[in-house]
């Protein structure tokens, strides 16, 4: 979900073995959606994955304070909007974003809603577990041979095979 206030919207984060992509809506004012935009990272160019989560006080009690002088003044038409303004900022108060850093310090932040941040946080394990791990290759089985077969390498200079 984008947010509690646009939950018809949906973000998406895809993870896999080579690269991290997001979809994310675009939305006009914050109310209408327009479109969307994706963006797509190969993982080797990733840093880390962390998550934040907050409230913006000032939203919350302006919100608060439309809401209530809204709900006094119901019986009127223009009542009712000062209302539903009041109760979206309320729900646009509570913030949760997954944020990718990539190797060059640059930030990217992808918002969510405050309700998804486990699963963000979870996310953000997995993705940072993959980063970890992409540098990180198998050591090779037994020592490295010539082209030829005949020579192996100790780690100093090439030794003829046994038996040759």
């Amino acid at each position: 979900m984008f947010s509690l206030a646009h939950f018809f919207l949906s973000t998406t984060v895809l993870l896999s073995d080579r690269r991290m992509s997001w979809r994310r809506p675009n939305t006009l004012a914050g109310l209408i959606p327009l479109g969307g935009q994706t963006t797509t990272f190969p993982l080797a160019n990733i840093a880390s994955v962390t998550t934040a989560s907050w409230i913006r006080v000032l939203r919350l009690l302006f919100g608060l304070i439309l809401a209530v002088g809204g709900f006094f003044n119901i019986a009127t038409w223009w009542g009712w909007i000062v209302v539903l303004v009041g109760a979206f900022l309320v729900v646009t108060a509570f913030r949760a974003l997954l944020v990718v850093v990539n190797s060059g310090g640059q930030r990217y932040a992808i918002q969510l809603a405050l309700t998804n941040r486990s699963a963000a946080e979870r996310f953000a394990a997995s993705a940072n577990q993959a980063i970890a791990s992409r540098g990180v290759a198998a050591a090779p089985s037994g020592p490295q041979v010539s082209p030829d077969g005949r020579f192996w390498w100790d780690g100093r200079q090439w030794q003829p095979m046994p038996g040759t």
